[in-house]
């Protein structure tokens, strides 16, 4: 009877640990995904001085929100389609102030709100990923 018991002691600690290793791994992946969804913010901010990466930044995201859904982390995928869709958004915005330079007062309007609202948007997706929580878009 004590045989039986061990035995199944053994393969109960064999589960936990199995169970334990595979939680390390989802640990380490939502990490590593949590990792880029900052160094996408960081691109995002550091496109005020140079552009381009904004661009790079925006890449990041498309390819880092395909992993996320094969995970099946779904405060990440929010998360990186909150970073695509807030790029376009800025491309939109700048685009119009572009287009409007003839004016006098439309393209600073135009400019003026693609910055506040993309640092806006950039503080916020900061804060959901820290808290971990689904972030809509």
């Amino acid at each position: 009877m004590d045989e039986k018991i061990q035995m199944q002691q053994k393969e109960e600690n064999k589960v936990d640990k199995f169970i334990s290793d595979l939680s390390d791994a989802v640990k380490k992946r939502v990490s590593s995904l949590k990792t880029q969804a900052y160094i996408v913010y960081g691109l995002y901010l550091f496109s005020f001085i140079l552009g381009i990466t904004a661009v790079i930044g925006v890449i990041v995201a498309y390819l880092a929100r395909e992993s996320a859904k094969k995970e099946g982390i779904k405060f990440l995928v929010d998360n990186f389609t909150y970073q695509i869709r807030t790029f376009w958004i800025v491309v939109v915005l700048v685009v119009f102030g572009l287009i409007t330079t003839f004016t006098v007062i439309l393209p600073f309007v135009f400019f003026g709100v693609a910055i506040v609202w993309f640092i806006y948007r950039i503080i916020t997706g900061i804060m959901y990923l820290r808290s971990e929580k689904v972030i809509y878009s």
